[in-house]
């Protein structure tokens, strides 16, 4: 058995530590509650953005944007959006393990892999199929100027690079307690079976001037909303985290003074029957 102060040096480095992780559920908490707000607010305003793309793609006149165009032959892009820190439970593992069961079962198409984020990158650092997507980034809070790059990216991977699909994936937010892995597919636009095929467009100005700012923005929308679901996902998920760490830090805490307690009761016996033992062998004399 330990000694005393052994185990008294262990719980006091235990402690310290579940007031960092503590500190740190704070700090995600904090972080959470405007990050869902931001996602709740966007997904209204990308929703009916995806629904007017949809029914533009769909439409039987097809109109003319180069991003509306479906290829039968080339390469699938995935983007993937994980966290530059770690602490944050499974929030990577499981967005990773997702792809790789998409590799197994795409595996005779060509797949190429665009991690962002330190974690995705260490991931997939490996894989023949990663790339590096020059000149973007995203940053610990998400900027629609830095979703509007990545879209612009994107767009000209599927316009000019050969590329028949484009998949954003990330944790989307469900609860505090659940971030599910997401496959997004943003190009080509899919199809959507909650169309009313009867509706029709009015376009003011001509639809042509419309389409060609609806698309882009279709665009911009989807990976803005992409990076706000993600960074929601990682505060919950890290709050969650860090909330199971505190509880496990007392658990610990709590079987250790156990220990103590017995460590000093034994220590204890051993005096008394020391000091008995030394009072006989007086009495002897």
């Amino acid at each position: 058995m330990k000694s005393i102060r052994d185990i008294r040096s262990r719980i006091k480095s235990i402690e310290n530590t579940k007031k960092i992780t503590r500190a740190m559920r704070m700090i995600s908490a904090a972080k959470l509650a405007k990050a869902q707000q931001k996602v709740l607010e966007a997904r209204l305003y990308a929703d009916k953005i995806k629904l007017i793309a949809a029914h533009l793609a769909q439409d039987e006149h097809h109109y003319d944007h180069p991003l509306l165009e479906e290829k039968q032959e080339g390469k699938v892009a995935y983007v993937i959006f994980s966290s530059e820190r770690g602490l944050c439970g499974g929030y990577n593992i499981n967005m990773n393990k997702a792809m790789d069961e998409v590799l197994k079962r795409r595996s005779q198409e060509d797949i190429i892999l665009f991690p962002l984020g330190k974690k995705s990158r260490e991931y997939f650092k490996d894989y023949p199929q990663a790339r590096e997507l020059v000149g973007v980034m995203c940053g610990d809070k998400p900027d629609y100027r830095e979703a509007r790059l990545l879209a612009d990216v994107l767009s000209q991977l599927f316009v000019e690079e050969g590329y028949k699909e484009i998949h954003l994936v990330y944790n989307r937010f469900v609860s505090a307690m659940r971030q599910d892995p997401f496959f997004d597919q943003v190009l080509p636009i899919p199809a959507d079976s909650n169309l009313h095929k009867d509706v029709e467009y009015i376009f003011e100005p001509e639809s042509k001037q419309v389409v060609l700012k609806i698309i882009p923005k279709y665009m911009e929308t989807e990976t803005f909303r992409a990076m706000l679901e993600a960074k929601a996902s990682e505060h919950a998920a890290r709050m969650a985290a860090m909330d199971g760490a505190s509880r496990s830090a007392e658990d610990i805490i709590h079987d250790l003074k156990l220990i103590l307690n017995r460590a000093r009761q034994e220590q204890i016996t051993n005096e008394l029957a020391e000091i008995v033992g030394g009072v006989e062998a007086l009495k002897k004399q």
